[in-house]
């Protein structure tokens, strides 16, 4: 069951990162599609996806122990890897999104 909890979180901390990233684009006008979105994105969420899953599962297997001391409150330590899920999800999705909007930057710019 916490197994679950914690895929749950982690797919909740990716899609919050998404969601938000979409309500602050530059081109509000557009209607939101999710076909167009995903011919747009797929990339950038499968690399989020796999990235995400591989570092939980190093989590989850005890191989990286992350500090989260330094990070959050200590309410939200209290609750361990839950946290530490939802955590990775939203940071993971945001680092990714920022590094392709880096690299598209760069290539658009010649």
């Amino acid at each position: 069951m916490k197994t679950l909890l914690i895929v749950i979180l982690n797919l909740l901390g990716i899609a919050i990162c998404f969601l938000t990233k979409y309500g602050n684009r530059s081109d509000q006008s557009k209607p939101f599609s999710f076909g167009y979105w995903m011919k747009d994105n797929w990339n950038e969420l499968l690399v989020t996806l796999l990235f995400d899953i591989s570092v939980m599962i190093l989590v989850m297997a005890g191989d990286i122990q992350i500090d989260m001391t330094q990070f959050l409150p200590e309410w939200a330590i209290s609750t361990g890897s839950l946290t530490l899920s939802f955590a990775l999800g939203l940071g993971v999705a945001a680092l990714i999104y920022e590094i392709f909007k880096k690299k598209v930057k760069a290539v658009k710019n010649g």
